[in-house]
């Protein structure tokens, strides 16, 4: 089984990237192959989606890479901080450039095929807000990203953990948070 771990965090010293360490260092400990993809990486940089027509698009050296890395791939894994209830921009492009028609999806006579079956997902949200912030308000980045995005290409969702008052977490919390991440990863 190979897994893909995206992270979409600026900051090298942010918790997510630890998030994403400690998962690919369980997986990598069980002999599996693991490999974390930092979206801030210049080695990864996409540029913002421009075309005139969408029929057209040129498609990059590194989003034929990164569409190469998805396909020999089982496993991915998408941990990012929530930013204005949603994923951060960079994530986004990502999504918009790589899952692109012809590799995620397809349209014939009018119907869309997924392309990206039998792949699995897991999702890791975190963000300062207190978790009880989103028992009261809605949480639409669950079914953006699952349904609108993953499903849609054919990819399942097996686990979405979200994270809060991560700003304020104390050592012991987040070790806690470690624990829960090395569980999901021998999941």
């Amino acid at each position: 089984m190979k897994t893909l771990i995206f992270t979409a965090q600026p900051s090298t010293k942010g918790f997510v990237h630890s998030i994403a360490s400690q998962y690919n260092g369980t997986k990598n400990n069980t002999s599996l192959q693991s490999e974390i993809i930092n979206l801030y990486d210049e080695e990864y940089a996409i540029p913002f989606l421009a075309f005139e027509n969408i029929r057209e698009i040129e498609i990059s050296d590194t989003v034929k890479k990164l569409q190469n890395k998805i396909a020999d791939a089982d496993e991915l894994v998408f941990i990012f901080p929530l930013w204005w209830g949603s994923m951060p921009a960079i994530l986004k492009n990502f999504f918009d450039n790589v899952f692109s028609s012809g590799f995620a999806f397809t349209y014939k006579n009018g119907r869309a095929t997924s392309l990206l079956t039998k792949k699995t997902a897991k999702i890791i949200v975190t963000y300062d807000a207190p978790s009880w912030a989103y028992w009261f308000m809605p949480f639409p980045i669950k079914k953006l990203i699952t349904k609108n995005i993953l499903k849609f290409c054919g990819i399942k969702t097996t686990d979405f953990l979200d994270f809060g008052s991560i700003g304020k977490a104390k050592e012991q919390d987040k070790n806690k948070i470690l624990e829960k991440i090395t569980k999901l990863a021998l999941k």
